[in-house]
C-alpha cells in the first residue's frame, strides 16, 4: 500500500492539514483522505525537550475497511536508497513519501526534515515505523483493553515534576469553587497540604470578580500551580455574562503568568486568534470539550481529539457522562492511544473507573475534592479517596484491577478492606467499586488480563453463575457466585463462592459464644430450624451452607415460587414473607436476613416485625451498612444473641484477598480495620 502526502492546504499554530493518497498495491483500489502533519516542535522559539524527530500524523477520517488487515500487520523498519522512508511487510510494502514543504517551513525547518533517518519520535513515545504512528490515533486499529500503555512523559507540558516514589505520572487537581477569593486562598493551601499536585480555581464561582487584581492576587498566593476555568452556562459552568469579557480574563490569566488556562473547544480558534502574535511561555492552554448526555463512539472520540489538538492545545480534556459503566472504556482507549496529554474524565457514578484508573492508562490529570460530595462535575472522588483508599500515586501500567460488580455499591467497605491489604503484604493491585448494570456487557467490555477479578454482589450473584468459563462445585451447588478470578493463562473467568463460608462461620460463632464458647465436632446448627429471608445469591449461598452443617431450613421470600424452588433444590421448606411473622413451628430458632432490606439509605425498613423475634435465639443481617440494622437492634431489644454482617464481611473477604493474591488473608489487619470503622 502506498501512502503519499501530495500537497499542504493550511499551516496553523504548527498543524499542517494535508491531501493524502492511499493506493492497495496490486488492486485498483485507492481513496483520499486528510490527515494532520504536527510540525509543532519546529515552532519553538526556546529551547525544549523536544526531540528533533517529533513529527506524527494523525488521520481525522476514516480509511476503509479494507486497509485493516494490512494496517495491524507488524512493520520492521529500513532506509531506502532514494532517501523515502520505507517499511518493509511479509507480504507486501507500505511506502510514506513526506514532501518538503518548502513554501511554509524555515531552512531549519527543512534541514530537520531532512535529517531525519532514525525511527519516528513524537512528544510522548518511541515508534518503531511511521505505520504503528499512524495506526496510533486511527480508531479501527485499537489494541485490546488492557494491554500496558506505551511508555510515555508528558515532561514537555508539566510545570512540576512528579513526586519521588510515585509509579505514575498523573497529576492530582482539586477543583476550588469558592465565593471569594479570600475562601480560594484558603483552599488552596489546604489542597496543598493534602497531597494535590495543581488547584483549578473556578473563577465563574466567584461572586465579585475583578480579573487582574483577583487573578494577580491568586497567583502571588498560589502554594501550587493553578489552572484558571471560567466556565460558562451552556459548558455546565455558572458564568452568564458576556462572552468577550470572559475570554479577556483568560487573556489576563495568561499574561500575569498563570500555569495553566481552560478554554472550551467552541471558542478555542476564536481565543487562539485573539493571542496570535503573543508569547505567554509559562501558560499551557487546556482544550476541553464536555458532554453531559452520553459518550461518543471511539471514533467520535478520536475525531473530537483531533479537533482540539488541530486548535493548537497544549492539553486536551475530554469529559463525556457514563450511561453505563462500559462506556468507560472507550475513553480509556482513546487514553491509551493518545498521542497529545489527554484528560479524559467520563463523569456520573459510573464514570468513577476513568477517574482512578487514568493513573493506570496515562491520563495527564484527574480531580480530587477537598471534601466528598462537594464537587465540581458528577462523579468526582476525594482527594483523600484517592490518595490514600486508591494508593494512586502507586497505580502504574501493570497495575492489576479488581473490583466489586453491583447496584448499589457506594456503601461498600471492600475497597477500605482490600486496598489496605494490597498495600500491606506489597501486592500490586487496586480494588475499585463498580457500579454496574448489565454484567455480561460489563465482562464482555472488560476482557482483558488488566482486569484479573471481581467480587460480586446484589444483584448479580445468579446471572454471574452463568457468564463464567468455570465454576466452583460448591458454587455451582449454591447457584451464585460472589467471586471471580480471571486465570492469567488463558484469560478464563473462574466462579467461586466464599459468601456461605463467611455467614456460617459467624452464624456458629455467634451460638458457640451463646453457650459459653462450647466447641465440638458436631456445628451448634446441626438440627436446628434455620429460616433464611431471601432467596436470592446470599440466600442461596446461606441456605446450602446451613443445609451442609445439619440444620432444618425453611425459605422465606416475597416471591413464594423462587422460595419453592430454592427450598426444593435444597431439601427445605418454603414460606411466603408476608406469613413470617406468624411463623412459629417453635423456639430458639435461627434467623438469617440476606436481602437488601434495612441497608442505606432505607435504614428504617425490616424484614420481620418485632414481637417475631422472641421465638429466635439468634438472629444475623448480611446487611453491614449501617453496622446495626433495625432488625439486629429489635433483637436485641428482644433477649435475642445478634451476629452483624461484618463477621460474614470479614470471613468472605478472607477467602476473596486469597483468590485475588495467592497469598495468605492478614487476618489481623482485616479485623483492626473494620474494628477501627
Amino acid at each position: 500500500m502506498l501512502i503519499t502526502i501530495v500537497r499542504a492546504i493550511k499551516i496553523h499554530s504548527g498543524f499542517a492539514l494535508v491531501d493524502c493518497t492511499c493506493q492497495e498495491r496490486g488492486s485498483t483500489l485507492s481513496w483520499k483522505t486528510h490527515a494532520t502533519l504536527c510540525m509543532q516542535p519546529l515552532f519553538q522559539n526556546s529551547e525544549t525537550s523536544f526531540s528533533p524527530h517529533s513529527l506524527y500524523i494523525s488521520f481525522i477520517s476514516s480509511l476503509r475497511k479494507h486497509s485493516l488487515s494490512l494496517l495491524r500487520s507488524p512493520f520492521r523498519h529500513r532506509r531506502s536508497t532514494s532517501g523515502v522512508k520505507s517499511f518493509q511487510l511479509n507480504r507486501s510494502v507500505c511506502e510514506a513519501e513526506l514532501f518538503s514543504f518548502g513554501e511554509f517551513f524555515s531552512v531549519e525547518g527543512r534541514r530537520i526534515l531532512r535529517g531525519i533517518s532514525g525511527p519516528f519520535v513524537n512528544v510522548r513515545s518511541h515508534q518503531s515505523s511511521i505505520v504503528n504512528l499512524l495506526c496510533l490515533n486511527l480508531f479501527w486499529n485499537w489494541r485490546p483493553l488492557g494491554l500496558a500503555p506505551r511508555v510515555r512523559s508528558h515532561s514537555e507540558f508539566r510545570i512540576t515534576a512528579p513526586s519521588v516514589g510515585r509509579k505514575n505520572a498523573t497529576l492530582i487537581c482539586v477543583p476550588v469553587i469558592a465565593e471569594s477569593v479570600e475562601k480560594m486562598k484558603i483552599h488552596m493551601h489546604k489542597a496543598k497540604a493534602e497531597g494535590a499536585d495543581l488547584v483549578e480555581l473556578r473563577l465563574d464561582s466567584l461572586n465579585t470578580f475583578d480579573p487582574f487584581q483577583d487573578i494577580n492576587t491568586l497567583i502571588h498566593h498560589r502554594p501550587l500551580p493553578l489552572l484558571f476555568t471560567y466556565r460558562p452556562k451552556w459548558e455546565g459552568g455558572m458564568y452568564d455574562g458576556d462572552e468577550n469579557k470572559r475570554l479577556d480574563a483568560l487573556r489576563v490569566a495568561m499574561e500575569l503568568g498563570a500555569d495553566y488556562i481552560d478554554v472550551e473547544l467552541k471558542v478555542a480558534h476564536q481565543f487562539y486568534d485573539s493571542i496570535r502574535g503573543k508569547t505567554y511561555n509559562q501558560t499551557r492552554v487546556v482544550v476541553s470539550s464536555h458532554n453531559f448526555e452520553l459518550t461518543p463512539s471511539t471514533e467520535d472520540l478520536s475525531n473530537l481529539v483531533a479537533r482540539i489538538q488541530a486548535t493548537g492545545a497544549d492539553i486536551v480534556k475530554i469529559a463525556t457522562t457514563a450511561v453505563d459503566i462500559a462506556d468507560v472504556a472507550r475513553m480509556f482507549q482513546i487514553m491509551v492511544h493518545s498521542q497529545v496529554p489527554l484528560i479524559g474524565i467520563v463523569m456520573d457514578d459510573r464514570g468513577l473507573i476513568s477517574r482512578v484508573l487514568c493513573a493506570k492508562f496515562g491520563g495527564y490529570l484527574t480531580f480530587g475534592t477537598l471534601e466528598s460530595g462537594v464537587v465540581s462535575a458528577p462523579g468526582q472522588p476525594s482527594l483523600k479517596d484517592l490518595l490514600h483508599l486508591y494508593n494512586f500515586r502507586a497505580l502504574a501500567p501493570d497495575t492489576k484491577v479488581y473490583g466489586l460488580i453491583g447496584k448499589p455499591v457506594s456503601h461498600s467497605k471492600s475497597p477500605m478492606l482490600l486496598n489496605e491489604a494490597f498495600k500491606s503484604v506489597g501486592f500490586n493491585g487496586v480494588y475499585i467499586i463498580l457500579l454496574v448494570d448489565n454484567i455480561a456487557n460489563f465482562l464482555r467490555t472488560y476482557s482483558s488480563t488488566d482486569f484479573m477479578g471481581f467480587s460480586v454482589t446484589i444483584p448479580h450473584k445468579e446471572t454471574a453463575v452463568k457468564l463464567c468459563d468455570e465454576v466452583d462445585p460448591v458454587a455451582k451447588s449454591i447457584g451464585a457466585v460472589n467471586c471471580i478470578i480471571r486465570r492469567p493463562t488463558d484469560g478464563k473467568l473462574i466462579g467461586y463462592n466464599t459468601d456461605y463460608i463467611g455467614a456460617i462461620s459467624a452464624i456458629e460463632d455467634g451460638l458457640r459464644g451463646k453457650h459459653n464458647g462450647s466447641s465440638t465436632v458436631v456445628s451448634p446448627l446441626a438440627g436446628k430450624l434455620f429460616v433464611v429471608i431471601g432467596a436470592g445469591g446470599a440466600g442461596k449461598a446461606v441456605a446450602y451452607g446451613a443445609k451442609e452443617k445439619g440444620a432444618r431450613v425453611v425459605i422465606a421470600n416475597r416471591t413464594y415460587d423462587r422460595a419453592r424452588e430454592l427450598a426444593d433444590a435444597i431439601g427445605g421448606e418454603a414460606l411466603p414473607l408476608a406469613d413470617l411473622d406468624n411463623f412459629h413451628l417453635e423456639d430458639d430458632m435461627i434467623l438469617a436476613n440476606t436481602t437488601s432490606i434495612g441497608m442505606i439509605p432505607k435504614v428504617d425498613e425490616t424484614p420481620i416485625s418485632k414481637h417475631a423475634l422472641k421465638h429466635y435465639s439468634l438472629v444475623f443481617d448480611v446487611v453491614y451498612t449501617p453496622k446495626m440494622t433495625r432488625l439486629l437492634k429489635e433483637a436485641e431489644e428482644a433477649g435475642v444473641t445478634i451476629v452483624t454482617g461484618f463477621e460474614m464481611f470479614i470471613g468472605q473477604a478472607y477467602g476473596q484477598f486469597e483468590n485475588f493474591t495467592g497469598l495468605p488473608a492478614p487476618k489481623k489487619l482485616f479485623r483492626q480495620i473494620m474494628k477501627d470503622y
